[in-house]
C-alpha cells in the first residue's frame, strides 16, 4: 500500500481437504500475531493487509502496544504487516497450516 513500510512479516493462511482440494473459509478465524517492530517508528501504527486480486487491502485489526496485533479473518489469503513503500506484489513468507474439521 502507498506510504506503508513492510515489517517483513508475510504469511499465507489456507486449508486443504485430505484429497488436496482447497477448502473455503466458512465463518471467521481470530488471529494473534506477535511481532518485533524494533527499528520502526513507535509513532506509526502497525496494520494487517490482505493480498487481493487487485492489490493489498487493509484488514480491520487492533494492536496492543507495538508488538501484538489481533484480527478476525473472513477469508484465506496472503497477509502481511505494514507500518505507516509499496509492498512486493509476490511476497515470500511463511505458511500457516490450520486443521480443517468437517462434520
Amino acid at each position: 500500500p502507498d506510504g506503508m513500510t513492510s515489517l517483513g512479516y508475510h504469511f499465507e493462511v489456507f486449508a486443504e481437504y485430505g484429497d488436496g482440494s482447497t477448502a473455503q473459509l466458512v465463518g471467521t478465524v481470530e488471529v494473534r500475531i506477535d511481532f518485533d517492530a524494533a527499528g520502526f517508528s513507535a509513532t506509526q501504527s502497525v496494520s494487517l493487509w490482505r493480498l487481493g486480486p487487485t492489490g493489498w487491502v487493509q484488514v480491520p485489526s487492533t494492536t496492543l502496544g507495538n508488538q501484538v496485533l489481533f484480527a478476525t479473518l473472513d477469508q484465506f489469503s496472503t497477509f502481511a504487516l505494514f507500518q505507516g513503500a509499496a509492498p512486493d506484489p509476490q511476497p515470500d513468507g511463511y505458511q500457516i497450516f490450520l486443521p480443517l474439521i468437517t462434520q
